[in-house]
């Protein structure tokens, strides 16, 4: 539990000390909420002005048009409330997917206590770039886009390994909680699961191989399992669950960086 507690106080500093890693952290859910008020104020003016239209148009007794309009109110406020309940939070996991690399790559580095210039490797190469001929920097161009053809067939079939290990690890404990006395054994290939879902930042930065990830994994088996419990229970609590996200990438960014480097 030392472990864990220090990881959490760490990652609870990094938030609120380093000012790009809170934006970075809660940039997805203020997209989120934004977009669910523009969906909602929609819904509130145009739909139910064309509802209010239809009522007229259709029933003419002043008492129940109101009762109608009244009735399409309390419909439209909980097929909204709803929708927010049951797709908040994936929602804003899709929005999150691209925030969390640059959260993780920033962590990753204020942890190490590497330069934050060097984190990003285009950064660099930008600075030191030096326009030349047309053709030369056409040619550069084609390398580079060679060069990023051959990563991505590279690691293709790494990353689907991945996949297909959670998907059949998703499976089994789906399996597993069929059966009564299988059921513990159920929840801790979960905690497992949720553990990885925020573990493959990490390993994805760092182009772990399929080996790599699971001899990382074990090596502090015991710490991620425990963790991937402690948040798979945080992120089953409404609202809570839309800032523990950040909050899980950062921690197990923070646990997989100390862990690698001991």
């Amino acid at each position: 539990m030392g472990t864990i507690t220090y990881v959490l106080r760490t990652s609870l500093r990094l938030i609120f000390k380093d000012w790009q890693v809170f934006i970075w952290s809660f940039s997805p859910a203020a997209i989120g909420a934004f977009l669910y008020y523009l969906f909602g104020h929609w819904l509130y003016t145009d739909v139910l002005e064309m509802g209010k239209e239809l009522i007229k148009r259709h029933i003419s007794t002043p008492g129940i048009e109101n009762v109608l309009y009244g009735g399409m109110i309390v419909v439209l406020t909980a097929f909204l409330f709803l929708l927010i309940h049951w797709t908040f939070i994936l929602f804003i996991s899709l929005i999150a997917a691209p925030f969390n690399n640059f959260l993780s790559s920033r962590v990753a580095a204020k942890v190490k206590g590497e330069s934050l210039v060097e984190v990003s490797p285009q950064t660099t190469e930008v600075g030191n770039f030096s326009p030349g001929p047309q053709a030369r920097w056409f040619k550069r161009q084609m390398q580079r886009l060679g060069r990023g053809i051959k990563y991505v067939l590279c690691t293709f079939g790494t990353e689907l390994k991945k996949i297909v290990l959670i998907l059949l690890l998703t499976i089994i404990a789906w399996s597993f909680s069929l059966v009564p006395f299988l059921v513990p054994l159920s929840v801790v290939i979960t905690m497992a699961l949720t553990a990885v879902n925020f573990l493959d930042y990490s390993w994805g930065r760092d182009d772990l191989t399929f080996k790599g990830c699971l001899k990382n994994f074990k090596k502090g088996l015991g710490v991620n399992v425990v963790s991937g419990g402690i948040f798979l229970c945080l992120l089953a609590i409404p609202i809570l669950n839309v800032f523990v996200l950040p909050l899980a990438v950062i921690y197990f960014t923070v646990l997989y960086t100390l862990n690698y480097q001991a």
